[in-house]
């Protein structure tokens, strides 16, 4: 299996601080045991310790951010909605919450918790994905012909028969080629996993592409 590589800011002192405290709250937290992760819930669990929140202030926060899910531009990470500036002094401002994603990218790179797979036997391109407690299937894949390498994240939105439903470039994407980007929301939206008990669950595919 190949894998590809792209280059990261090197952390500053107060973000290999926070990557040490994720990593120090993701094996308190457990490891899952299923191929799939869902960061949604990852996301409130690490931040709920991340800022030791008031439970119910934070849950209350929580579900402002998926009741705006709906409504967020395409391009928006779902869960860095500004509901988490909003008034209470439980809020998250947008430094801490950019300087946490950044480090969780980071925490992300060292794990492998999540499945990863050779995208059509294509050595060109791998991918990992993150939806607790599903499996990917089939899909798809759509035949690699960019010149460009970058890591692109897709967020998607799977019903309980396993179909994409949604699909969306995470800001996290390195890279904002065309044909990255194109590629990767065809690969995505085509993507089949077993079937679930919700309606809508929300995960993300990540693709790692290398150029010819």
């Amino acid at each position: 299996m190949s894998e590809s590589y792209y280059e990261m800011e090197p952390p500053t002192p107060e973000e290999i601080e926070e990557l040490k405290e994720l990593e120090a709250l993701e094996e308190a937290l457990g490891k899952t045991t299923n191929q799939a992760y869902n960061e949604d819930q990852e996301f409130k669990d690490m931040m709920k310790n991340f800022k030791s929140m008031n439970a119910n202030d934070f849950e209350k926060t929580t579900q402002q951010l998926e009741e705006a899910a709906p409504d967020m531009e395409a391009n928006d990470v779902v869960t860095s909605s500004n509901t988490f500036n909003g008034s209470g002094d439980y809020s998250v401002n947008q430094d801490e919450l950019e300087r946490y994603k950044k480090a969780k990218d980071m925490l992300a790179m060292k794990t492998a918790d999540k499945s990863e797979k050779n995208a059509n036997n294509n050595p060109l391109s791998t991918l990992t994905y993150s939806l607790k407690g599903r499996e990917l299937l089939s899909n798809e894949t759509p035949r690699y012909l960019c010149e460009e390498s970058g890591k692109i994240v897709v967020n998607i939105t799977v019903n309980n028969t396993g179909e994409v439903t949604d699909a969306y470039i995470n800001k996290s994407s390195t890279s904002t080629n065309q044909c990255l980007l194109d590629h990767a929301l065809e690969y995505a939206k085509s993507a089949q996993f077993d079937n679930g008990n919700l309606s809508s669950q929300l995960g993300s595919i990540t693709f790692y592409f290398k150029g010819k």
